[in-house]
């Protein structure tokens, strides 16, 4: 009879006063088991990564707890001591780790390992988290991705530079510049609640929702005030991506709804803005939003057919672009202009950019302008996209 082999990868978490810090929405200790489960997630070998929580002995056992969430597929915990295996790495719930920073602290810090077997004691305890804390010596203040928090007096900076970190390497400019700092910190204040990502997706789209109506009045006020309520919309929508990507929260589905209601409410805006032109300048403008958003949809079911695959040679328009897009630039002949040029094109095309030159139409009364240029925009995207799916769909058809 043979003994159970040990896993590949085993992490003792050292527990403390530390699990119980809330940053970012999550515990330390929830946020550590989640780590190492998009650990083990990004990992090539199949065989299973386990973690062991060991928590200080004087810590009473009403305090202690073992995360439970859905996600965590890859790792089996456990309050066993007796589990631990000698060489499994040691690290404890003072340690913070941003999303995909496990791996790189792993790669980049000598980590301790356990070399003996656990005893349930205080000075067995405190001797390997001292071993611990020696280790971390260096992050004593922020580190790629990772950071030592001595005392609770390190959390809000800790938090502040986590959420500066958690935006999109897509946004666009006027997201970097304006509306991920307002974002961010009304995101700080909403991981204090449960609030989850797709419950707030679904509950600002009351505002795209009153916008439409306030464009229908066609004037200069309700144009203004359509235009500013969407620029709002824009900064608010920033929330949902930032609560997910602090919680460990990401799902293909919540990623479909915030896509469709963002679509959604591109059609609210220009068929709102051309019914209430067409009632104050002339019927065709009318006419011309109805356009609009059928080639805004027409766009979007294209792109939702065509499943990306491969990627772009330029590193930098990778970063910029969502993955539905990329292969619309590669296969476009859009990268004709140039990597620089089409990077700017992408840029000023961007959504978040689109809002907020839009509000400044909207402010110098130019709202019939707001239209031309988003069906003219809407137009081009969707002559590249089309191009794209049928180059695609003759070439899955020659092989």
């Amino acid at each position: 009879m043979t003994s159970e082999s040990p896993p590949i990868y085993q992490f003792v978490v050292l527990a403390d006063e530390s699990a119980r810090w809330m940053v970012a929405g999550l515990t330390q200790l929830d946020r550590l088991l989640l780590a190492i489960n998009e650990f083990a997630a990004s990992t090539a070998n199949e065989a299973d990564i386990s973690a062991v929580i060991f928590w200080r002995p004087d810590i009473p056992s009403k305090l202690r707890w073992l995360p439970n969430y859905p996600s965590i597929k890859k790792v089996h915990s456990t309050e066993s001591l007796s589990s631990a295996h000698p060489d499994a790495h040691v690290i404890s719930t003072r340690l913070f780790v941003d999303r995909n920073g496990l791996a790189e602290f792993v790669r980049t810090t000598l980590v301790p390992k356990l070399e003996e077997l656990i005893v349930n004691s205080p000075d067995f305890w405190n001797a390997t988290a001292d071993r611990f804390d020696q280790a971390c010596a260096s992050l004593r203040t922020a580190g790629q991705g990772t950071q030592y928090l001595a005392d609770v007096a390190d959390l809000p900076a800790c938090e502040k530079r986590f959420l500066r970190r958690a935006g999109k390497s897509q946004d666009g400019l006027v997201s970097r510049i304006l509306n991920r700092p307002i974002s961010r910190a009304i995101t700080r204040l909403l991981l204090r609640y449960p609030i989850d990502p797709t419950s707030w997706t679904l509950a600002i789209f009351i505002l795209p929702i009153a916008a439409f109506f306030f464009l229908l009045r066609g004037d200069y006020a309700g144009v203004l005030a359509g235009a500013v309520i969407f620029q709002l919309y824009s900064i608010l929508d920033g929330c949902d991506g930032e609560i997910a990507r602090a919680k460990y929260l990401e799902t293909t589905r919540g990623g479909r709804i915030d896509d469709f209601l963002d679509t959604l409410g591109s059609v609210l805006f220009v068929i709102g803005l051309g019914a209430g032109l067409s009632r104050s300048h002339h019927f065709a403008y009318g006419l011309e939003g109805v356009l609009c958003a059928a080639v805004i949809v027409s766009n979007e079911m294209i792109l939702r057919l065509s499943r990306t695959q491969g990627g772009l040679q330029a590193d930098s328009l990778t970063r910029a672009l969502y993955p539905r897009h990329r292969e619309m630039i590669q296969k476009s002949g859009l990268l004709l202009l140039g990597e620089t040029n089409a990077w700017w094109l992408i840029q000023f095309t961007k959504r978040d950019v689109a809002m907020f030159i839009f509000l400044l139409f909207a402010i110098a009364n130019l709202g019939q302008w707001i239209l031309h240029l988003w069906i003219t925009v809407s137009t081009v995207t969707l002559a590249l996209t089309a191009r794209t799916h049928v180059r695609r769909s003759d070439a899955l058809a020659d092989s």
